[in-house]
């Protein structure tokens, strides 16, 4: 992710009234059609740490399904810091962690970073082990 699309989440991350923020990130970002912009409304809410904002849970399990495996990796980054858990971002996870096993991934994407499937898959078990919920 270029470093300006970081700058641009910390921006939103920053601005007052967080939970007014990420409401209006998930409204109006999160299905953007631009995967950078979807990219951005994820790690803003990342950043902001505001995680009981309505509408935040079942935004994360639309992007666990994303066409963008960035997007899936990001969605998945933010279950792993926020313990936010349903049955329906269980199921994406695990979706996303069952192309390859955790030992394929590791090894995958230690010997490639840019190994975006990978990396996906990687991260996917990180935060099924966060909540709690291992494959």
């Amino acid at each position: 992710m270029p470093i300006d699309l970081f700058d641009l989440a910390q921006k939103f991350s920053d601005l007052p009234g967080q939970e007014e923020v990420v409401a209006k990130l998930i409204s109006t970002m999160f299905s953007h059609e631009s995967m950078q912009v979807r990219r951005i409304a994820l790690h803003a809410c990342l950043r902001s740490k505001r995680y009981a904002v309505t509408g935040l849970q079942e935004a994360i399990a639309a992007r666990l399904g994303d066409s963008s495996f960035w997007v899936r990796y990001d969605a998945a980054w933010l279950v792993e810091d926020s313990k936010i858990t349903s049955p329906e971002i269980v199921t994406g996870l695990r979706k996303m962690a069952s192309s390859m096993s955790k030992d394929e991934a590791e090894s995958r994407q230690l010997a490639n970073p840019s190994d975006y499937e990978a990396s996906a898959a990687k991260q996917a078990y990180k935060a099924l082990t966060a909540i709690g919920n291992e494959a």
